[in-house]
């Protein structure tokens, strides 16, 4: 089966631990798209839809930690898109429990999700990460900022 998403450098905003979270998700988003297509039970998409929230609202307390720490101007809007994405995840979870869920527009949401918010938000906040200097070790002892 053909990947919803295909990890392009243009998807890196220069963050490494950012980074690798939205490949992580980008996988999720895959392995959603794989059940999907190959019509896996509903039980094995709730499954895999319940982990990629879960990621997806760790990457989300992440980000909104950094955003803080570096005071971002435009933090608290990208904390209310993250809202507005999770109640979607978690709309789509309650839809596929009860059966009531059209494949083709979950896979189009996670898609599209995914990649606006990576390209319509973060790459945003990257480039006021790379102006205000390298803030990530008092938030992600392990993560360095890359050049771009």
């Amino acid at each position: 089966m053909a990947k919803l998403i295909e990890w392009r450098d243009e998807y890196s905003i220069g963050i490494e631990e950012i980074d690798n979270q939205h490949e992580v998700l980008a996988d999720l988003v895959n392995e959603v798209g794989d059940a999907v297509q190959q019509h896996h039970d509903a039980r094995s998409v709730r499954e895999i839809l319940a982990r990629l929230a879960a990621h997806t609202r760790d990457h989300f307390a992440r980000e909104e930690r950094l955003m803080s720490w570096l005071g971002y101007p435009l933090s608290r809007t990208h904390q209310l898109q993250h809202l507005e994405l999770a109640e979607q995840i978690d709309g789509y979870q309650r839809q596929v429990a009860r059966g009531e869920i059209d494949g083709s527009e979950l896979l189009f949401f996670l898609k599209n999700w995914l990649i606006q918010h990576i390209l319509g938000g973060d790459d945003k906040f990257a480039r006021f990460s790379a102006q205000n200097g390298d803030p990530m070790e008092p938030i992600f002892p392990s993560a360095r900022t890359k050049g771009r």
